[in-house]
């Protein structure tokens, strides 16, 4: 968490617990199918709201965990805000973003190498291509920082399709 100059909050993701996380979602046995990967939310510790969407266990202003099933109904995609979403802009918020960004690349590094990376104009990816065929990413786009993991089936046709996971 960091308080800026006008007192705003940014809360994040302990960094710790994001290696955990992704080591966990990297560390099951796809393909899984949501009823799998519902019950490996819970496993994580994460609560089920009303609508059926998960959420993590931490304050942030965006908690909800997107879980998307490709059309052979396995899971293709998981991610979720690493940070609170902030839409103003200012060097502050930046520089916290990539702070944010760094510290999770360098803790990913230790699991799965360096990355690559791909830069747009207001955002930042690294991307991990991964053992099992998965792929592992995390994204700064300024405003806030974002973790995505695919399937292998889903990379698979990624690949395929010529898009950058």
């Amino acid at each position: 968490m960091k308080v800026d100059e006008k007192g705003v909050v940014v809360r994040t993701v302990p960094v710790e617990d994001l290696g955990k996380i992704a080591a966990f979602w990297v560390g099951q046995e796809w393909p899984m199918t949501e009823p799998e990967v519902e019950n490996a939310c819970r496993v994580l510790g994460w609560e089920q709201d009303e609508e059926g969407f998960f959420l993590l266990p931490y304050e942030l202003s965006d908690r909800t965990v997107s879980i998307v099933s490709g059309s052979d109904l396995s899971v293709g995609t998981i991610d979720f805000r690493v940070t609170d979403v902030v839409h103003d802009p200012s060097v502050e918020r930046d520089a916290f973003m990539n702070d944010v960004f760094v510290d999770a690349v360098e803790a990913f590094k230790k699991n799965w190498g360096k990355p690559r990376f791909r830069r747009k104009l207001e955002a930042e990816d690294a991307v991990w291509d991964l053992p099992n065929g998965g792929i592992l990413q995390i994204s700064n786009d300024r405003r806030g920082v974002l973790f995505v993991t695919h399937s292998p089936s889903y990379a698979k046709v990624i690949r395929r399709l010529g898009v950058r996971g």
